[in-house]
């Protein structure tokens, strides 16, 4: 992975204790939610579940607006019939260029049991009430896009 090697090249003779890198670097190469591995050390379950609350809540709102706006896609749009689910987290980039993308569908197809996927109790516990407010959120859009509020 790019950003292991990268902050390997970063740390390395600097004040920051080089006996640690290699934990930086597999904390690193452990997070990634569509990498398909599970951390293995306190270090990588910390990033992994801090990088997953990194996507949830206001910000994480935010976040997908920004990038649905960038490829000047919907501010709403229901799943897309040809769509099925459970879906391959790979196939969100192939469908993130499409016009008819928005981050209702990001939520609906990425988000649904992240707080369960997170590793530490705390995180599980930051990941609920963010997803929470998410989850209400876009199902407020939903009704109000589809003419039930």
């Amino acid at each position: 992975m790019i950003s292991a090697a990268l902050a390997e090249d970063l740390l390395t003779d600097t004040p920051f204790p080089q006996q640690y890198i290699p934990a930086v670097k597999q904390a690193i190469q452990e997070h990634r939610m569509t990498g398909g591995i599970i951390p293995q050390t306190l270090e990588g379950s910390i990033l992994y579940d801090a990088d997953k609350l990194d996507c949830l809540g206001a910000i994480g709102i935010g976040r997908l607006y920004c990038i649905t706006g960038r490829y000047n896609q919907k501010v709403y749009s229901p799943i897309p019939d040809d769509i099925m689910e459970p879906i391959d987290p790979h196939m969100i980039r192939i469908l993130r260029r499409r016009p008819d993308y928005s981050p209702y569908i990001e939520f609906q197809l990425l988000f649904g049991n992240l707080p369960d996927r997170m590793t530490t109790n705390t995180g599980r516990e930051l990941a609920h009430e963010r997803f929470d407010y998410m989850q209400e959120f876009f199902n407020r859009l939903r009704q109000e896009a589809e003419g039930e509020l």
